[in-house]
């Protein structure tokens, strides 16, 4: 039998029974408790347990999906739900090429050639208003027309979830923006991690909600077809440069742009098309602006095998300018051959990558970049250096 305890010999300590937490704080922590079980209820049939396996898609399905009809928005060039990049030189009319394609949508006609499909658009523009609307009332758009609506603000990325709802809400096949660098809040558009992470989230929604999204852009000065990061490019599905006809320093056009057709420098634009529907529609094209707001087709399709002949032609030219024992500049190269300053940068570029010619040097006034014939000894061997400009 046990000894029974002397109650009279304990003494609890006031610590021990004392609360940890005040009455208000308990109070306070019963009234979070309650909330977050409200928020829980009204939102826990939109959580979705994390799968454990990687979502896979059997060979039948990827078929039937890829052998489905492609349901175009420009015939043979953009599809429903493509991204679509517009490039263009500055002041090379750019508006007036999207004003006429605005409007073959919503006519259902066909633009520069190819049928253009019905569609409501939403159209963010860098003009003012009063630009917009004269322009749209030239091309036939009248303030009756239902299809089309004008976005007044667009900060991007910012503003992505409020452009989403705004295309749900109007039920829209097409997003203009007009132009990327007005409606991209991006501190450096030459970062390539930055533009990614703002033009993913945009290629993502036009794809599973197969909205296109037209994007105007500005060539880079240098001559490279679209100015800034090379992730914008990556991140899109095709890119459709409008740009002005080339010439050469006396400023008329060049023996290049002849064979492609040119004639005239001030009424005639071309379009290089590329991306993921090549071969299913033209690669090219040389416009007429005719006058009005409007642009007829005058070549369809550049004959490639024709000017590819010309670049041989152009490499071989500069090449034989080149000296193994003394580099050349790019400027020096320029004062020899007569070509352009991106002509020639990019006849440097593929001699570097044949692995015919060596460049060195910082791209500086102190340290310009020079280039020279690599030795045939040395052509195949790994030393041979390889610097991009």
């Amino acid at each position: 039998m046990g000894i029974a305890p002397n109650n009279k010999s304990i003494k609890p300590s006031l610590n021990a029974i004392e609360p940890f937490l005040t009455s208000s704080e308990i109070k306070e922590i019963a009234a979070m408790k309650t909330k977050a079980h409200e928020i829980w209820e009204r939102h826990k049939d939109e959580v979705v347990a994390s799968p454990a396996t990687l979502k896979v898609q059997t060979m039948a399905e990827l078929f039937k999906e890829s052998d489905a009809p492609t349901a175009w928005l420009w015939q043979g060039i953009i599809e429903r739900g493509d991204v679509t990049m517009i490039p263009a030189d500055a002041k090379a009319g750019k508006s007036t090429f999207l004003g006429p394609m605005v409007v073959a949508m919503l006519r259902v006609r066909t633009f520069l050639g190819y049928q253009m499909n019905p569609s409501k658009i939403l159209f963010a523009s860098e003009e003012a208003p009063r630009a917009v609307g004269r322009r749209l009332s030239k091309l036939g758009v009248t303030s009756e027309d239902p299809n089309i609506l004008r976005v007044k603000e667009l900060s991007l990325p910012k503003d992505a979830n409020k452009l989403f709802n705004s295309c749900r809400e109007f039920s829209a096949d097409v997003v203009i923006i007009d132009t990327m660098a007005t409606f991209f809040e991006v501190e450096n558009e030459n970062d390539n991690a930055a533009m990614s992470q703002v033009l993913k989230p945009l290629s993502e929604f036009a794809h599973d909600h197969k909205i296109s999204l037209v994007i105007a852009h500005h060539s880079a000065a240098s001559g490279k077809a679209i100015r800034g990061a090379t992730s914008i490019f990556a991140a899109v599905d095709q890119a459709i440069r409008f740009r002005k006809p080339k010439t050469g320093r006396g400023g008329s056009l060049t023996e290049q742009e002849k064979r492609l057709g040119f004639t005239d420098l001030k009424r005639q634009r071309g379009l290089f098309i590329t991306g993921r529907h090549y071969g299913e529609g033209p690669n090219s094209m040389i416009v007429q602006l005719t006058g009005k707001p409007q642009l007829s087709l005058l070549r369809d399709s550049y004959d490639y095998e024709l000017v590819r002949e010309f670049w041989n032609e152009q490499d071989d030219h500069v090449y034989a300018k080149l000296r193994c024992d003394e580099g050349m500049t790019i400027e020096q190269m320029m004062d020899a051959t007569g070509y352009r300053k991106e002509t020639v940068i990019d006849i440097f570029h593929e001699l570097i990558r044949s692995g015919q010619v060596n460049g060195t040097g910082k791209g500086v006034r102190a340290d310009p970049h020079k280039y020279w014939k690599v030795k045939e000894e040395y052509k195949q061997a790994d030393s041979v250096q390889n610097r991009p400009l």
